[in-house]
């Protein structure tokens, strides 16, 4: 899904025009009676086209078609598309790729594009190399503290100056957030509204106090924690890299700033996947993205 909203639908159509994709079935299908309901329509039918054609372009008449109703709720994409993707076990991934690939996504870095051909920033050439050569500093140091930390990217991009330490033979970080925790806050109950039992008694059940099918609904608010003190080696191949940009900043700077619209907030999630997709691109490395450092 990232993908189709990044502009790769293309590719995704492309998909789901090959023999066996889930929407060419139900095409198919549609197609043929729409075939039928425009012979038939010759002969004073034309009720059945007009239904035809409305479920062509349902998708909930599609998948009647197939037999499976699916509605456009939490989890709808892998109840169609899961069989078309594998299921890693722990001990089947990857191993360490290697200081040699890290050190070459690094050095890519240096190749990135910044301000080469932009005749719209009213900047003077020395001070769009001067910014050129601090954005690929950044870049540098993302990338390394991505896989120093071993952080989800949301955690890195909160990191602080403050929250570094650079001592002579390590790296200290603390007080590094913990995003993807949740506490419950409250409940809503939600009442069945329907005609007969629901379908889904996984979700709903029946409730002696209300009299009824019901389906409990948490109310949440992501919940902070703070990591314990990371120590990461000076001797290490990438920690040059952060403890040179940690030179460069700012006391109570973001470690990321942008240095766009608002150079008070650190980039976004979709701008460092960005720049690490594209770096890894360059390298050969297909299959880079945030989480890949992890």
């Amino acid at each position: 899904m990232r993908d189709r909203n990044r502009g790769g639908w293309k590719i995704w159509l492309e998909k789901e025009k090959e023999e066996g994709s889930l929407h060419r079935k139900a095409g198919n299908a549609l197609n043929a009676e729409l075939q039928c309901a425009t012979t038939l329509g010759n002969f004073g039918l034309n009720a059945q086209i007009q239904t035809v054609q409305s479920l062509k372009f349902g998708f909930i008449g599609v998948a009647r078609r197939l037999n499976e109703v699916v509605v456009k709720t939490r989890g709808w994409y892998w109840k169609v598309h899961g069989s078309e993707y594998k299921r890693w076990k722990v001990a089947d991934l990857p191993k360490f790729c290697g200081w040699d690939v890290l050190l070459r996504l690094i050095e890519e870095c240096e190749n990135t594009p910044y301000y080469r051909n932009s005749r719209l920033i009213k900047l003077s050439e020395a001070e769009k190399e001067a910014l050129r050569r601090k954005l690929i500093a950044r870049d540098k140091a993302l990338i390394a503290t991505a896989f120093e930390t071993g952080g989800r990217i949301q955690e890195v991009l909160l990191l602080r100056k403050e929250n570094f330490e650079v001592l002579d033979d390590r790296l200290v970080v603390r007080d590094m957030l913990v995003v993807k925790r949740w506490e419950k806050v409250g409940e809503k109950i939600e009442i069945w509204q329907g005609e007969g039992p629901p379908k889904d008694t996984k979700l709903w059940h029946w409730s002696h106090k209300y009299e009824a099918w019901i389906r409990r609904k948490f109310i949440t608010r992501p919940k902070m924690d703070r990591r314990n003190v990371l120590e990461i080696p000076r001797f290490e191949p990438l920690t040059p890299y952060i403890v040179e940009w940690l030179e460069q900043l700012p006391d109570g700077s973001w470690m990321f700033p942008s240095y766009g619209k608002n150079e008070n907030k650190p980039i976004t999630t979709t701008r460092a996947y960005q720049i690490i997709r594209q770096v890894g691109l360059r390298c050969g490395v297909s299959d880079i993205c945030c989480h890949w450092f992890r």
